[in-house]
């Protein structure tokens, strides 16, 4: 496409063209690994946890001969274990890692662009590949990355070198290894952290793998951010930089008019029967027959039962679903995520096999279909008109937590059967509006340089999600292969 643009020098080529020529080579040359989004099934249990000490204590409020103490009480226990301290470190033109184990110290300077939590799983991954050339032993591997060991925990994370390190470490229980991972507090004077942090500072021997897209997006921000403010802060003589000398985002002040409501039955009222007219089946055109003589024809998904997707829920779907859940407001049964998280493992076991009922019944409890809705105001919109209201349902947490259940599921399946438009962005993990803009600006400038004509068609759904079509919805679903 390059060649293409430069024979017509005319003709502007699209923003990646664009900005490549504006890049440090650095930018052009670094390697690139594609994610895998959906390589786990949510329903295949991960069996990954890590061990903390040093729970309920803040680094902030507990001083470093207790945090010592505690690790020295916790080494007493494990100390048929032997001891792995891993470590990362980056720095604005310097990224590197290392392990330490015993008297060796293994450390490796990594690509610049790396990032932290690159960083520190690489030196992990360094560990787990320098147990494999020894005989089976049992050994523990301290960390002070919190993040990363929540990230192997869940299930959701495309970094590459986080299923490398489930695989190698699979791989060494299978030959006999015992391999552990405990969490540690930075910087609180145990000695092989402390080594390992020295090494990853002064590493010299390069370590050269792709990077994930996540660590060069957040390098080309920074850059360009760098590079912006360089050049605003040469813009002394203009008043605008006496307002905001950083570049940053704009924080907008919204003038919202006061209203005063008279009656808030009344006005509940209006805006539920408005609600109620949108998604009744008055609001459908009347030759809409091809809608009603579907409708007459049964979906049914018993012939797909037997599919792996089908298969009872886990404890592990529970768990990553519960700790994935956000501290909504509650339903009627004003039954707060909050209270389900605190449940203890025989509280969860039983919402499960409840679960794990209905699932397997197809009977669900009515009372979880009752639901507070709260007219929400869309931006922008004239408040006092009650077409410009969202209704936002409060529903039981229970169904909310099934839903996140039976929705990861179904969006593995979609993305593994390769099911969805490649073009599609919308409710996609790691896609945004964005990526259709690029692709729209370089059609155009392509159909620009061949001096053909574009068409592009953009339209908007009025009330798309009140007036969804459900059977239609189920009937895809139960076409897929």
């Amino acid at each position: 496409m390059a060649r293409l643009f430069n024979n017509r020098p005319s003709c502007i080529p699209p923003l990646g063209l664009r900005i490549r020529k504006l890049l440090p080579n650095d930018f052009q040359t670094t390697a690139i690994y594609n994610s895998n989004l959906f390589g786990t099934p949510p329903w295949i249990v991960n069996n990954f946890s890590f061990l903390n000490p040093f729970k309920n204590l803040l680094k902030s409020e507990t001083c470093s001969d207790i945090f010592r103490s505690i690790f020295y009480s916790h080494r007493h226990r494990f100390s048929d274990y032997l001891p792995i301290y891993t470590d990362g470190s980056k720095s604005t033109t310097a990224a590197g890692c290392a392990f330490v184990c015993q008297n060796d110290i293994v450390s490796r300077r990594l690509h610049p662009f790396s990032s932290i939590f690159t960083s520190e799983l690489t030196a992990i991954y360094m560990a787990l590949e320098y147990l494999s050339t020894k005989q089976p032993i049992k050994a523990i591997i301290y960390t002070d990355s919190f993040s990363v060991l929540q990230a192997m925990i869940g299930d959701n994370n495309s970094h590459k070198l986080v299923q490398e390190i489930k695989n190698l470490r699979s791989n060494l229980h299978r030959r006999g290894f015992k391999v552990l991972f405990s969490w540690i507090p930075a910087h609180i004077g145990i000695r092989g952290n402390e080594q390992a942090d020295t090494a990853a500072k002064s590493a010299v021997v390069h370590h050269s793998e792709p990077l994930p897209c996540a660590d060069i997006k957040s390098a080309l921000r920074n850059w360009m951010l760098n590079n912006w403010q360089n050049d605003w802060n040469l813009e002394v003589d203009n008043k605008l930089h006496e307002i905001k000398p950083i570049v940053t985002q704009w924080t907008l002040s919204l003038n919202r008019k006061y209203e005063v409501i008279s009656d808030a039955k009344e006005i509940a009222n209006v805006i539920g029967q408005i609600l109620s007219e949108i998604s009744s089946e008055s609001s459908y055109p009347n030759d809409c027959a091809f809608k009603i003589c579907e409708e007459q024809k049964s979906v049914d998904f018993l012939l797909s039962y037997a599919e792996d997707y089908n298969s009872t829920f886990s404890y592990h779907e529970l768990k990553y679903a519960l700790r994935k859940s956000n501290p909504k407001s509650p339903g009627p049964d004003q039954i707060h995520n909050n209270m389900l998280k605190h449940l203890g493992e025989s509280s969860l076991l039983t919402i499960l096999v409840l679960f794990n009922r209905i699932w397997r019944e197809r009977i669900f409890p009515l009372s979880w279909l009752k639901a507070i809705v709260v007219p929400i105001p869309k931006p922008g919109k004239d408040k006092q008109d009650p077409n410009n209201y969202r209704p936002i349902a409060l529903t039981s947490c229970f169904i909310m937590l099934l839903e996140r259940m039976v929705n990861a599921r179904l969006v593995h399946v979609f993305e593994r059967s390769k099911w969805f438009v490649p073009s599609q962005s919308g409710f996609r993990r790691r896609r945004n509006t964005i990526d259709n803009l690029l692709k729209q600006e370089t059609a155009i400038r392509v159909a620009f340089v061949h001096k053909k004509l574009l068409v592009s068609i953009f339209f908007d759904i009025e009330k798309a999600c009140d007036r969804t079509w459900r059977y239609g919805i189920l009937k895809n679903l139960s076409d897929i292969d």
